[in-house]
């Protein structure tokens, strides 16, 4: 072994301790340049084409238990759906009306502009129609024409119910050059197989009731006929042609509309376009990433995992094996920088996971979220005068609106008074959606149980909070105002309100603000977080403030989530 082997192998023995330190923050630091390389994985580029005219008006679909329009179902799916599409695929919208189907821009990756997507979504709806027809087959043709044109052949998504407006004949249909199979897609079919009255509404959208049978056209216009030249002439059909295909038409009844399933079976047949039928958000997901749209894409590898692992692993080796020397109190300030530093690692490596309470840490808010059946979680890491704090809260959703949340923390307080633990559940139920009203409100109900030294057991208190939520315009603000009663074993109920404000001032990082009050203690954070993937993985850092009993004392606390786990 030579001299320098020698030198190393006892500066490891001797200061394994260091090395191992070292080598995890210069791991992390490492993931601050945010290394990668290129490798080639399956991405989707969808157009998606939304009927408007309308026949998508009529409420025959449900959401949360209540009637909605197919086209209002539609988009509630499609926006779910750009969640699972994996970052580096791209999604284009379209509308579709008359007979032509009309491109409002390129697909754009939806990970970096999952927002802009969302909001273009949710401005679609019956009123930028051009005309009152509904010529799907002539509009599926032109969607494709779209589709084919653009840069990079994206899959073309075409939504509808598939009513033709004026009825076709079908004996009499366009014939187009399309080849099946020449640009993939999907034609997703919305609505009930059961007919229903078709809303009636003015070129600024309000009803003016429902379409009657003498006000719409029952039958295709070579059905009609023409004037015979002779009393009693009729026009008849070759009986020997061909058996015509059903479309789907109800003279008589085409005031009424149902989901034309069998005939967009046939035209998606035609065309080599595969058919769905809208019954769910997950359905529709499963569909926009089939395999058979899958395309091979060139995308960037994220190197910070292995660093993040590699910062891990020498966290955890570091900390495996506490020396005996130190004493019990040292050791669990040990643990906590471990958990810490796992923590932080994980916030740079955790692959993708909508935000709830955090960065906010007293208030609570009312934006409703469009997750069902998901976890979250969330984890912080403060410091406050003398007293520091580890937390993890886990989150499930059962549905939009219905929540519930553990919360368990260790405080360590140097002066020993509120050093101890701290369990809570919580409860929220949201009662409408911020998003449709501009305003939100709900009901959050926390039992909890404290233990620190100084109280020498355990000590239960519940609290009630009413969270008010209030939309900031079009900026993607919000205005959060509370207030709730509590009460602890032994104590008076109490009293307490919170205002907070959070809005995005760059790309991805929102800054937050917040003041809360409770008998006579004052608390205030300011703070900024940021999205290291939009709406699944974020990381908080604020500055706190709080005064007490006459004394005030500040400090910081760090943060992170991840969501739809």
């Amino acid at each position: 072994m030579t001299g320098l082997s020698r030198r190393a192998v006892a500066s490891w023995r001797g200061h394994a301790e260091r090395w191992l330190l070292s080598g995890a923050a210069c791991a992390l630091a490492a993931c601050l340049l945010n290394p990668g390389w290129v490798v080639e994985r399956a991405r989707f580029e969808h157009v998606i084409v939304l009927d408007i005219t309308q026949s998508m008006d009529v409420q025959d679909e449900l959401l949360d238990g209540k009637p909605v329009s197919r086209l209002a179902y539609a988009k509630h799916a499609l926006r779910a759906a750009l969640l699972r599409l994996p970052c580096g695929s791209k999604v284009g919208w379209g509308v579709f009306t008359e007979y032509r189907s009309f491109l409002l821009f390129e697909p754009v990756e939806v990970c970096a502009n999952l927002s802009e997507l969302r909001a273009t979504l949710a401005g679609i709806d019956g009123r930028m129609a051009w005309s009152g027809n509904s010529e799907i087959a002539k509009g599926l043709h032109s969607g494709i024409d779209v589709a084919r044109q653009l840069p990079g052949h994206p899959a073309l998504v075409f939504v509808t119910d598939g009513q033709e407006a004026p009825p076709l004949n079908p004996r009499h249909r366009p014939s187009f050059d399309d080849k099946p199979g020449e640009v993939a897609g999907l034609i997703v079919g919305v609505g009930d197989l059961r007919p229903s009255p078709i809303p009636k509404s003015d070129p600024s959208g309000r009803p003016l009731g429902f379409w009657q049978a003498d006000e719409v056209a029952q039958a295709d216009l070579y059905g009609r006929g023409r004037g015979s030249s002779l009393s009693g002439e009729t026009m008849t059909d070759d009986g020997d042609a061909a058996p015509a295909p059903a479309l789907g038409a109800t003279p008589g009844s085409e005031h009424l509309s149902a989901l034309r399933e069998p005939y967009l079976r046939l035209l998606g047949s035609e065309r080599g376009l595969a058919f769905t039928r809208l019954a769910s958000a997950d359905v529709l997901a499963a569909a926009l990433t089939a395999p058979a749209l899958a395309k091979p894409t060139p995308v960037r590898a994220d190197g910070r995992v292995i660093l993040a692992v590699l910062a891990l692993v020498s966290l955890l080796a570091r900390y495996a094996k506490l020396p005996r020397r130190l004493s019990r109190l040292d050791r669990h300030a040990a643990v906590r920088g471990a958990l810490l530093g796992v923590a932080l690692s994980g916030a740079v490596a955790t692959p993708p996971a909508a935000a709830n309470d955090r960065p906010f840490q007293v208030a609570r808010t009312a934006v409703l979220e469009d997750d069902e059946q998901v976890w979250s979680f969330e984890s912080w890491a403060q410091r406050l005068g003398k007293v520091r704090g580890l937390s993890v809260e886990p989150e499930y959703t059962f549905e939009a609106g219905t929540s519930v949340q553990f919360e368990l923390t260790r405080l360590d307080d140097r002066r020993g008074s509120e050093t101890g633990h701290e369990a809570e559940v919580e409860f929220k139920q949201l009662f409408n959606d911020i998003a449709r009203d501009g305003w939100g409100w709900g009901l959050s109900a926390t039992l909890a149980a404290e233990r620190t030294h100084d109280s020498g057991g355990t000590l239960p208190s519940v609290e009630i909070k009413l969270p008010l939520s209030i939309a900031l315009g079009d900026s993607g603000g919000f205005l959060h105002l509370n207030v709730g009663i509590g009460k602890a074993r032994d104590a008076r109920r109490s009293w307490n309100g919170a205002v907070g404000i959070e809005r995005e001032l760059f790309k991805r990082t929102l800054f937050f603000a917040e003041l809360a009050r409770e008998n006579e203690a004052t608390f205030m954070q300011v703070g900024a977080r940021h999205w290291l993937r939009r709406d699944r993985l974020a990381i908080d850092f604020g500055l706190q403030q709080q005064r007490a009993d006459g004394l005030r004392t500040s400090g910081f606390v760090v943060g992170l989530g991840w969501y739809d786990l």
